[in-house]
């Protein structure tokens, strides 16, 4: 196993676990408990959503296709938090096809309450104006907002087949500002023998 650390974030950001492998088996990382009062406090400060957990993980499976899975579980503590990451957002087109899409809605104290459904995915072009100029869509799915008490957690995962292997997936502990973040890791797979190349 070969590890490249990466740099640690001070501000906001408690043990993230920042790093990017080569490996012979994926790494499974998980929590059961995402009660709210499990979140340090220093967290809290200055703060919209806490990241409690991160995982980006993409598996090289030939020369021509790969694997990616991405799973966030966020706790939103405002109406600020729920508009910049309430919702999961998936592109696919002829070269990227979505296999599965997953949504889990938690209370305070952790309690699973609700699932997404099939039916809750909504479906989009986003070609030009809407138009069909592009074969490029998007899937999204999310629980609404200004329907739940603050603070709740979110969980959302997924997973798509890329047949496309010119860029590989980017990495960053958050994609916008004011999140803090627990833990975010990235992880990549590849045969015996792969010369991968990084920065």
């Amino acid at each position: 196993m070969q590890k490249a650390n990466m740099t640690l974030f001070r501000n906001h950001y408690l043990n993230v676990c920042c790093f990017l492998s080569l490996i012979f088996g994926h790494q499974v990382l998980a929590q059961d408990n995402w009660h709210v009062n499990k979140i340090d406090a220093s967290l809290l400060t200055d703060t919209d959503v806490v990241i409690r957990l991160s995982e980006k993980y993409w598996e090289i499976e030939s020369k021509g296709q790969a694997k990616y899975v991405h799973r966030q579980v966020i706790t939103i503590l405002n109406e600020a938090g729920e508009n910049k990451y309430g919702e999961s957002l998936v592109r696919y087109d002829k070269f990227t096809k979505i296999a599965t899409m997953e949504g889990f809605f938690y209370d305070q104290s952790g309690k699973l309450l609700k699932k997404i459904k099939k039916s809750d995915i909504q479906d989009f072009s986003y070609g030009i104006g809407g138009d069909e100029i592009t074969d490029g869509r998007m899937k999204l799915m999310g629980f609404g907002k200004k329907n739940h008490a603050y603070p709740y957690t979110i969980e959302y995962v997924y997973e798509v087949k890329d047949k496309n292997l010119m860029f590989y997936p980017q990495w960053s502990p958050a994609s916008e500002s004011r999140a803090s973040v627990e833990k975010s890791t990235y992880t990549i797979k590849a045969p015996a023998g792969f010369q991968f190349k990084y920065k």
